[in-house]
């Protein structure tokens, strides 16, 4: 082991405090193991976890509501924390993530190890175009004659961004800011740290001394294109987050330029001697930064905005200046929007009910929850003809919700947990309001295709009259000596069935319209009764302490998350905005999407139902499954489970008795348009009240595995399998 003045020359003091090669905080001695297990239990750290060695008595206030509402009846449990971590306190791996890049190495990195295929990558994509950069800038500035320092210092600073790993890039210190101390106490050993920043190096002691003509020559020609070529180089390596580190170089690098580096004497050094590190790196891909967060929210879901940028400018600006993407691209970039924006949604209204009480909670999730989709079918509505793609994502999100969801959260768990408890009481709750539910929204299906006028539905149907030699008429394949009308057709697929023609059949305008909308009228009240039961009269169900499995197969007790600090995240003040900024987003970026959708379906060569089922219904609740999986992962099956009921109970209880509402009201005004109507196939209503039942009959024992999660699995993809191939026609004759 390194002497602790060996360790201070290799550069093992720094602001953050001395570290070892192993990366454990040195001094610490003196923290309490309390501390020290909260930091362990903490590997999962982005995507939010429950810390199982701590009860809620030391729980913050936020923390915990968070965690009471992610219980309760029909609110989407969300996995995403609510209130901010000090960083000391989170996992190693996540404390590396957010290492500065000035700040030098524990111990000497070994030659060898610089040799690997992320610093290769960085030395053929992007090394080669900064070094030349650099020699360009330095050639413009030896041409100004009076800048030739800096041609030089260009020019040695080429070399180092072509292979800046295991090499220091330098300043010199002035007296007063050669030693900053600080002392950490631990078993009577004071250790002395030198800070490896020098605040005030390019700040107050050089603000007092006046810019020479020269240093804008240099700003206007020099540091201007280098700002320009660090700042793609930055862009493309932050969209890749696993190059996340070289793009933390860049950020530095830009900001060097402007720091007179001749003044500071900079320059580049492969060994570290006690001066002030302005950059250091050793290595260019990590791919834990997947793990990474930016204010709070997860860097692939902040870069996925740049999506949302892109599909606004295609959608919204090309047009005026005569340019048209192609619509399968639009519809694309569409879909890929939707995650980030819902994603954002969904961690606002979480953040905003964290921070109220359980009345205004229930309401924002009631509301917001669901604004996603109610937008896009909405806007669907409005667009018209696209009735048939509503109902089929409507039908696939609430397959989705109880089949994929919690069969993914069960196998993606069981590569760890042997098994997986809930509590069955609570899952009875929602069940049993989930199966109340279906039977009052698919009544008016079932009404209608008992007591709705019959026909024939074709798909194809020509005139099919041929003379034969004889003189008799050849009719498809049978013959007929009879004189024959020449209007006989031909038909073929066809099927005898309930006639669609709402408009003209008095069975659906006299009887099952008014039975429609009393069934809409009728639902929401049930999402009231619901909340009243868990909120109020029965909120014991949800407080009650239950057994799981841990990964050594002993039980455990499920306690609730105590995180954070006291302080969100997100105020409420931020939270509102992002929500409010979303929402209208997601508003603009679904007008694009529902305008590309036939264009679409009709360059791949598939029905609007089979786009509806999978692609529309998957991406539109990817942010509740991919919390659901987390949830399942870090041993919370409970919560993966009530997700998928919470989902199916609003798309039930709230969505689809708004899309009756909306279309009840546009239709006044609109005579032409086609209403979104609670008269669903009869397939499609079989499947969905046959799900329900599965996921009941899955849920009473309150014990979770990968074989029931297989299973549910299995029923769903044949479920869809079997809507996707069901014929589809035009209309009745």
């Amino acid at each position: 082991k390194m002497s602790d003045e060996e360790r201070r020359e290799a550069g093992g003091s720094s602001f953050y405090g001395a570290i070892d090669t192993s990366g454990s905080v040195q001094g610490s001695r003196g923290l309490s193991h309390r501390n020290t297990v909260r930091r362990e239990a903490r590997d999962f750290e982005e995507f939010g976890g429950e810390n199982e060695e701590e009860s809620t008595d030391g729980a913050d206030p936020i923390e915990k509501r968070h965690e009471q509402l992610n219980s309760m009846f029909g609110i989407k449990p969300w996995k995403h924390h609510v209130s901010r971590r000090p960083l000391e306190e989170r996992s190693e791996v996540v404390r590396r993530l957010h290492q500065d890049p000035t700040r030098p190495p524990t111990s000497l990195i070994p030659e060898e190890t610089l040799m690997n295929l992320g610093n290769l990558v960085w030395w053929i994509c992007f090394g080669p175009w900064l070094a030349v950069t650099y020699y360009i800038v330095g050639l413009v500035m030896l041409l100004t004659c009076v800048c030739r320092d800096y041609q030089r210092l260009c020019w040695e600073l080429a070399p180092y961004y072509l292979w800046p790993f295991g090499k220091f890039l330098i300043s010199d210190r002035t007296i007063e800011d050669q030693l900053t101390q600080s002392t950490f106490e631990g078993e009577g050993e004071a250790i002395s740290l030198i800070s490896t920043k020098s605040p005030d190096l390019n700040g107050e002691r050089q603000s007092t001394q006046p810019k020479r003509p020269y240093y804008w020559v240099w700003i206007v020609f020099g540091a201007v294109p280098l700002t320009i070529a660090h700042s793609i180089v930055f862009a493309i390596c932050w969209l890749v987050v696993v190059l996340i580190p070289m793009a933390k170089v860049n950020r530095e690098a830009i900001r060097v330029l402007y720091q007179r580096p001749l003044e500071s004497n900079l320059r580049v050094t492969k060994r570290f001697s006690g001066s002030n590190v302005v950059l250091c790196t050793y290595q260019a891909i990590n791919v834990s930064y997947y793990k990474y967060s930016v204010d709070g929210m997860n860097v692939v879901l902040v870069n996925l905005l740049s999506v949302v940028i892109l599909t606004l400018v295609l959608g919204y600006v090309f047009p005026h200046i005569g340019m048209h993407p192609p619509e399968v691209f639009l519809f694309g970039a569409s879909l890929i929007s939707i995650v980030p924006l819902s994603y954002y949604i969904g961690t606002a209204v979480s953040s905003l009910s964290a921070q109220s009480n359980f009345a205004v909670g229930a309401f924002l999730n009631a509301s917001f929850g669901s604004i996603v989709e109610l937008i896009l079918y909405c806007s669907a509505v409005m667009e018209g003809g696209l009735d048939e793609l509503v109902q089929a994502s409507i039908v696939g999100s609430l397959l989705q919700a109880l089949l994929l969801m919690p069969g993914l959260s069960m196998i993606a768990a069981g590569w760890k947990y042997k098994e997986q408890r809930f509590s069955p009481v609570a899952a009875g709750v929602s069940s049993v309001m989930l199966f109340i539910s279906v039977v009052g929204a698919f009544s008016p299906t079932v009404f209608y295709s008992i007591y709705g006028h019959q026909g024939i539905q074709c798909d194809i149907c020509t005139p099919a009259i041929l003379a034969n030699t004889t003189g008799s008429l050849l009719l498809g394949n049978s013959t007929s000596n009879s004189t024959i009308s020449s209007s006989a057709l031909l038909c073929s697929q066809c099927l005898i069935g309930p006639l669609r023609n709402f408009e003209t059949d008095p069975i659906y305008q006299d009887k099952t319209k008014p039975l429609m909308y009393i069934c809409a009228a009728i639902l929401p009240l049930s999402y009231a009764v619901g909340l009243l039961f868990t909120l109020k009269t029965h909120s014991h169900i949800y407080d009650e302490p239950i057994k799981k499995k841990g990964a050594d197969g002993k039980d455990e007790e499920e306690e609730a998350h105590a995180g954070g600090h006291g302080a969100p995240e997100w105020s409420r003040v931020k939270g509102l905005i992002v929500l409010v900024v979303a929402t209208i987003l997601f508003a603009l970026v679904a007008e694009e999407l529902v305008g590309a959708i036939k264009p679409t379906a009709e360059s791949l060569g598939i029905s609007q139902a089979v786009l509806g089922l999978t692609i529309v219904a998957i991406t539109t609740s990817a942010a509740e499954l991919a919390n659901a999986i987390l949830f399942a992962m870090y041993n919370n099956i409970s919560l993966s489970v009530e997700i998928g009921f919470s989902v199916s109970i609003q798309i039930v209880l709230i969505q689809m008795p708004c899309l009756v509402l909306f279309s009840g009201i546009l239709s006044h005004w609109q005579k032409d348009l086609v209403p979104f109507v609670l008269v669903f196939p009869l397939l499609e209503t079989f499947c969905v009240i046959l799900a329900v039942i599965i996921i009941n009959y899955i849920t009473t024992e309150g014990v979770a595995n990968y074989f029931k999660g297989t299973a549910l699995l299995v029923i769903y993809l044949v479920f869809i399998a079997s809507l996707c191939f069901t014929p589809r026609y035009q209309g009745p004759i």
